[in-house]
């Protein structure tokens, strides 16, 4: 580990990251986005807070733009230096009457990409957004009119860059209630759906807890699906399920973050495994201490929080799996 980067006083704990290739959002407990500068380097400056009352859930880096979800549910598109250019309220989708209007809709998280960006809704449909502008609202695929089945999240989003070319994922996935995946390939507007096989290979035995997918990073070359038992599943080409990564006994796999050059892969006991070529792990990843030294200069109230020092730990550099790559315009 070469770098630990502390919140400023006051403003809790970290409890979410988003990165970027040229900056990370950091999300406070308290509500605030701590915006990073190259190498991991913050000031107050770069401090994006909320107004009066509300507070800011999730965060979203991308390559053209980045997305702040608020605690009423507006979705804020960010552009240049993290300035807020387009606040996205949520329609209500169904009939709606002066005697009874429509239940008003909220978002709760974001994927930012290169060319399209989603936000999820609390009434379980997924906005489709380009440009700051929903350009389609979808719903859960082969499910009857009123069911039951809702989407509950989505993948984030790789974006490579060159000196040629810059290019988003091949394919996103949205997660369902349901405990499926629906894959949409590129600019396509078909859905592939995806059922998770039942594990057997690992504690003895099948598992129904294998017939869901619970989380999804979309990269480049390939994604990962995280799946019920645990599992870390690596697809590469059309969905297909490719390899099946299994943690140690005993641990589960929770997230995945697909990268250019390396992905990692969060388990249970909070260590993380980086992988490199063909889903083996090359090596694991244990929490450290916080530095002492770091600590003190964070509690100190007789001066501003420090512009934290690191060594080269660009997420290009290092290897860390990022939501995206590129700042090359576009219109997400």
């Amino acid at each position: 580990m070469s770098q630990q980067i502390l919140p400023p006083p006051g403003l809790g704990k970290y409890i979410a990251a988003s990165s970027e290739q040229y900056f990370c959002l950091l999300l406070t407990d308290t509500g605030s986005i701590m915006r990073t500068k190259w190498r991991g380097k913050t000031s107050i400056r770069d401090l994006i807070n909320p107004p009066p009352g509300m507070m800011y859930t999730a965060v979203s880096a991308g390559p053209v733009a980045s997305y702040y979800i608020r605690s009423d549910g507006a979705a804020l598109r960010a552009r240049c230096g993290g300035v807020v250019s387009t606040e996205i309220v949520a329609t209500p989708v169904g009939p709606a009457s002066s005697s009874s209007p429509a239940a008003p809709v909220k978002y709760t998280a974001a994927s930012a990409g290169l060319c399209h960006s989603y936000l999820l809704r609390d009434d379980g449909r997924v906005d489709k957004v380009k440009g700051g502008v929903v350009i389609a609202t979808l719903e859960p695929k082969g499910v009857p009119k009123g069911g039951a089945v809702r989407f509950v999240g989505f993948s984030d989003q790789l974006t490579v860059s060159s000196d040629k070319e810059s290019h988003g994922p091949h394919a996103n996935y949205l997660l369902r209630s349901d405990g499926l995946v629906e894959r949409i390939a590129g600019v396509s507007t078909d859905h592939q759906i995806l059922t998770a096989s039942v594990m057997t290979n690992i504690n003895g035995g099948g598992s129904s807890d294998g017939k869901a997918y619970l989380a999804a990073s979309a990269g480049d070359y390939c994604s990962y699906l995280i799946r019920g038992d645990g599992v870390c599943c690596r697809t590469v080409t059309k969905g297909k399920i490719h390899t099946e990564m299994n943690p140690t006994p005993g641990t589960k796999y929770l997230q995945a973050a697909a990268g250019q050059w390396a992905s990692y892969i969060l388990r249970s006991d909070g260590a993380v495994a980086r992988t490199v070529t063909r889903g083996t792990i090359n090596c694991m990843m244990i929490p450290q201490p916080l530095n002492p030294k770091l600590v003190r200069m964070c509690q100190g109230t007789a001066q501003a929080p420090p512009s934290y020092a690191a060594t080269d730990a660009s997420p290009e550099k290092s290897g860390l799996a990022t939501a995206g790559h590129s700042i090359v315009p576009a219109s997400a």
